[in-house]
């Protein structure tokens, strides 16, 4: 079980303890940065992606794969992350052609973003900024 924080994500497991809770924390696995938006979370084949928020006030893009998170935004896209507005997010996860993708909306701002991993043929993981709300017709293109 992920427990997503505004400054913090926390892994709990079933333990089974008799009193209390029967939830304990996994030693070693929480991180110090936590969910800037809730609707950034999606899940697709046992990874998680979300937008996270730190103490200091940075944005960036994670997923957490086997209880290890990797930090997969750029910097410019932090910095189109950053000054976004938060008030509507919408996030989905996607596999088109064999491909997995990693889209977020941010209503507010007329803004959606669609990560790509690694794959055959395309070795660096790859963003790309939509300015409209139909990323899934920028995904059918990829492949059409």
């Amino acid at each position: 079980l992920l427990a997503f924080k505004k400054y913090s994500v926390e892994m709990f497991y079933d333990a089974g303890n008799a009193a209390g809770s029967p939830l304990s924390p996994v030693q070693g696995a929480k991180v110090s940065f936590g969910c800037r938006h809730a609707g950034s979370i999606a899940q697709m084949e046992g990874t998680i992606f979300w937008v996270s928020q730190a103490r200091d006030g940075g944005t960036s893009v994670w997923l957490m794969d086997n209880l290890k998170p990797a930090q997969i935004s750029t910097p410019p896209i932090e910095r189109l992350l950053q000054q976004a507005n938060y008030t509507t997010v919408y996030s989905w996860c996607a596999r088109v052609g064999g491909h997995r993708f990693y889209c977020i909306t941010l209503a507010a701002s007329n803004l959606s973003l669609v990560y790509a991993p690694a794959r055959v043929g395309c070795p660096g993981r790859m963003w790309r900024r939509e300015e409209n709300k139909c990323v899934f017709f920028f995904l059918l293109s990829i492949f059409l």
